[in-house]
């Protein structure tokens, strides 16, 4: 599956200056790069890629320059300027928050259910919790009779250590 270029828009000219971050590098170096990076699920259309150049050699962002490519053909390199940097920076800034109130509207906040509290509570007093499983009944109910029996003569506090040593864990069971 490939990503909407759509999602991804606002962000080409961060994408090329993170490339550029590392060192001058010339459109279809960068391309590849964002390819290989995403696993081939992204990449950038030459006019894309061109127009964001454009953009940001006007805002002053970065500069361009001939140079000679490994073949020897010539190639516009692109540099980061200082003000490159800087955008950068708030760019990057910009993105976490972004990510951060698109994180909070998108995934809905999970509930703690009956269910879930159950399977808490069972991990939290593994003899109780595996007694009431056993008999398919609340946890909370076997807990309470629990207490009382160890009030009634304080022999409930010896059966829960014997059991927490003799009842098997759930994992020992196949």
């Amino acid at each position: 599956m490939s990503i909407r270029a759509d999602i991804i828009r606002g962000h080409t000219e961060t994408i090329i200056l993170a490339h550029l971050m590392k060192g001058n590098s010339y459109g279809y170096e960068i391309n590849k790069s964002i390819k290989e990076k995403t696993n081939d699920k992204y990449e950038l259309n030459d006019a894309t890629l061109y127009c964001a150049f454009r953009r940001l050699e006007e805002a002053g962002y970065i500069t361009s320059f001939w140079g000679e490519g490994n073949s020897g053909a010539r190639r516009r390199y692109y540099s980061i300027t200082n003000e490159g940097i800087e955008f950068y920076k708030k760019s990057i800034e910009e993105w976490n928050l972004t990510k951060e109130l698109i994180d909070k509207l998108i995934y809905r906040e999970e509930k703690l259910c009956k269910k879930d509290y159950i399977k808490l509570s069972k991990k939290l007093d593994g003899v109780c919790g595996g007694i009431a499983e056993y008999f398919d009944i609340d946890p909370t109910l076997v807990r309470l009779v629990w207490i009382l029996f160890s009030c009634w003569g304080g022999s409930g506090i010896i059966a829960y250590i014997i059991a927490a040593i003799v009842m098997p864990k759930k994992s020992d069971i196949v």
